[in-house]
């Protein structure tokens, strides 16, 4: 995982630099609720077969996402609200895009996977997690090295689907995208269960 951890690193530093610009007022909070806000532009867009333009919408929304966690570590605003609204505000946008793209291009048992995995995920946060800390155990809160990965994948995968209307080859570059999407979703899962530890 060295080569996805200097991939990381690299993103970051670069964007530490961008927020640094940023005026008050725009919180990591901010950043990520405007991600959410595009949602309904975007699945308009689909919906009327607008499919360059959701593109960019899209690829707007998750260089938000790209910027609300740098922000948030450059002005010592990181929560435990903000670390789980994150993620979620991936799954938010990702899952209804996903569904309305993949349902055509997609093997149902790939797009099942993933939505059963992503499911796990919001599961592990907003259900086992609190369990966790009533029991007096410690679990990892926000997403973790394999999930950043999957994410990035999910991301590219969806970028493909967006090309789908017109090429044909593009329906297959996503298929293989998103196999990789699901590896790491599942260990994702795995390491969030095995940093579950007794305080």
């Amino acid at each position: 995982m060295k080569i996805f951890d200097t991939i990381f690193e690299i993103k970051e530093e670069n964007a530490q630099k961008i927020v640094r610009h940023f005026p008050v007022f725009v919180t990591p909070n901010f950043l990520t609720w405007g991600r959410i806000l595009l949602l309904p532009l975007l699945l308009i867009l689909i919906w009327t077969n607008l499919y360059i333009t959701a593109l960019i919408i899209f690829v707007f929304a998750y260089l938000l996402d790209f910027l609300d966690g740098p922000l948030a570590r450059a002005r010592g605003q990181i929560t435990d609200f903000g670390a789980l609204f994150d993620p979620f505000a991936d799954k938010i946008i990702f899952l209804p895009v996903l569904l309305m793209l993949g349902h055509k291009a997609l093997a149902i048992p790939i797009l099942a996977t993933i939505f059963i995995l992503e499911i796990i995920l919001i599961i592990l946060a907003l259900i086992l997690r609190p369990i966790a800390v009533k029991l007096k155990f410690k679990i990892k809160l926000g997403a973790n090295i394999y999930g950043k990965t999957k994410m990035f994948f999910q991301v590219m995968g969806v970028i493909f689907l967006f090309l789908t209307p017109y090429a044909g080859l593009f329906t297959q570059i996503a298929c293989i995208i998103f196999l990789f999407a699901i590896i790491f979703a599942m260990a994702s899962i795995i390491e969030h269960i095995f940093s579950i530890r007794r305080k």
